[in-house]
């Protein structure tokens, strides 16, 4: 649900131009971040690395000469040519523990993503606010200004007194001053959003909030929405690392073997064979498949308390939206119904009202406009807060 705002004279005949899609603007933000191409880089490096040392050991070569004594003893040469083996190796058991590692560091970097979206996010939908109030200041400001020219005109032709002039300055200076804050608050917005992305020149007009509705059924939408969820998509990455890394260290228990070539060369008499070895891991690899399993379980907790988290969160900032939605409509109708700026105007350019008059019943109209738009503010940042978690 979306205010477009009132179309009254705090907006004027000023026409909105179309925004540029939303959703490529936070694209375009990630993937310019400083922050995310550093990690992207440090996570291709990381899986770069994860995949080295998955190939068998180097074959060995050993070559000796042996002296004979005394000196009718013949010399002897021997050339030993042997290739381990072992079953973590041949199984495919470290590539599988490498590409969960992947696994991991990716899903890191989808996390990152994620929270600069939702910054973004959250920045664009303050700017449109910044930007709207703005339009509102200045509507106000251009009325405040033919309000204070008609009282200039009456306090010539004495239909109006010295303080009636003044209380219209006096409003016209407060406003000027809030305009003038408000101007330098969106501009800092902008400015932050520009350093989202890196300094990227972003095409984007903010005259629309972002087009998005709270789910209908929010226990089928948690469900789902928690698969997608960069917290529970990590914990069930170090999960299956962790599966992994049991089968790994269960295939590390059993023995490695080399196979090779040998042979010695002696005067008159050479001897040529093959050689098998058979490494057994008695104690080498003690306590690593339990520290495993150990970690296993408290890779499963992380699961279920990431979704718990995530169900808990979601739901308290669904309902925060849902209240705020009420507040938005409850604020806009009221306006609706109160807007009386336009018999207000006529009644005072034809000297019925007084500018005390005037200006007492027009600053609660003011007032009620920017509350509406304070409303659908709040209400669009408890809708940024809660697809914050999913965003992408």
């Amino acid at each position: 649900m979306r205010f477009l705002g009132i179309l009254c004279f705090l907006i004027g005949p000023a026409m909105l131009a179309a925004a540029e899609d939303y959703s490529t603007t936070i694209s375009r933000i990630v993937n310019s971040n400083p922050s995310v191409k550093t990690l992207a880089a440090r996570t291709e490096a990381d899986i770069q690395e994860n995949h080295t040392g998955l190939n068998l050991a180097n074959p060995e070569l050993e070559l000796s000469y042996q002296w004979g004594s005394p000196a009718e003893v013949p010399d002897k040469k021997t050339i030993d040519l042997s290739q381990s083996f072992d079953f973590a190796t041949l199984s495919g058991g470290k590539r599988r523990v490498a590409e969960a590692k992947d696994a991991v560091a990716k899903s890191a970097l989808d996390a990152a993503r994620r929270d600069v979206a939702a910054e973004a996010d959250m920045i664009m939908t303050e700017i449109v606010f910044r930007s709207r109030i703005a339009l509102h200041y200045d509507s106000a400001l251009n009325l405040l200004h033919r309000t204070l020219d008609a009282a200039e005109l009456a306090f010539e032709k004495q239909e109006m007194t010295i303080i009636d002039v003044n209380s219209v300055k006096m409003e016209l200076s407060a406003l000027e001053a809030e305009a003038t804050i408000n101007n330098i608050d969106l501009a800092s917005l902008k400015a932050r959003l520009s350093s989202l992305a890196g300094g990227t020149t972003l095409d984007w007009r903010p005259d629309q909030y972002f087009s998005y509705e709270l789910p209908l059924d929010f226990a089928d939408w948690c469900r789902q929405a928690a698969n997608s969820s960069p917290e529970v998509a990590a914990a069930r990455a170090e999960l299956s690392l962790a599966d992994r890394e049991i089968s790994l260290r269960k295939s590390e228990n059993l023995p490695s073997f080399s196979l090779g070539y040998t042979s010695e060369l002696v005067t008159d008499a050479n001897y040529y064979g093959a050689t098998l070895g058979v490494e057994l891991p008695l104690w080498a690899n003690a306590g690593r498949v339990k520290a495993a399993r150990a970690a296993r379980s408290a890779a499963q907790l992380s699961i279920d308390n990431a979704i718990l988290d995530f169900s808990l969160s979601q739901r308290a900032l669904y309902d925060k939206a849902i209240s705020l939605r009420k507040l938005d409509d409850t604020a806009r109708r009221l306006f609706k119904e109160s807007d009386i700026h336009l018999a207000l105007y006529r009644l005072y350019s034809e000297g019925q009202l007084s500018s005390h008059d005037y200006l007492s019943q027009l600053q609660p109209l003011l007032q009620l406009q920017r509350r509406a738009f304070e409303a659908e503010f709040e209400y669009q940042k408890a809708l940024a807060e809660f697809r914050a978690a999913t965003i992408r």
